[in-house]
């Protein structure tokens, strides 16, 4: 049940991680749009959505919340590398990604402390 919750939260926000930087790029535009900057913001949505698989694998079976950061590293490492061409973007871009990463996160911890979801307990006296 967990595994499905967490499937569903990241399709839900590798969306929102798109059309957030779909709304990026409508209120600045980009002057000479190119193929390739369409292709590297769908390879970062399936970057992303590859740091959240590794995030539940470690979130749901290692109980320390250090380890949960770890998978962090992958889409700001992509993003740090467009850098130089989109200084100000890529930032954004990078701040978006950390936001919904963040927030699985939080989803994840939150299903960690509670192991008993769905269960409902009886107590008969």
């Amino acid at each position: 049940m967990k595994f499905l919750v967490c499937g569903i939260m990241i399709i839900v926000l590798c969306l929102c991680y798109y059309c957030g930087i779909g709304v990026i790029n409508y209120i600045w535009p980009i002057a000479h749009w190119d193929i390739s900057m369409g292709i590297a913001i769908t390879y970062s949505t399936v970057v992303l959505a590859i740091s959240m698989m590794i995030e539940t694998i470690v979130g749901l079976t290692i109980k320390r919340k250090l380890w949960i950061a770890v998978p962090a590293i992958l889409p700001a490492f992509y993003w740090c590398d467009a850098i130089t061409y989109f200084p100000y973007r890529s930032l954004a871009y990078m701040g978006i990604a950390l936001f919904a990463y963040l927030v699985f996160a939080l989803i994840i911890s939150r299903l960690n402390t509670n192991d008993n979801i769905g269960v409902s307990v009886n107590y008969v006296i």
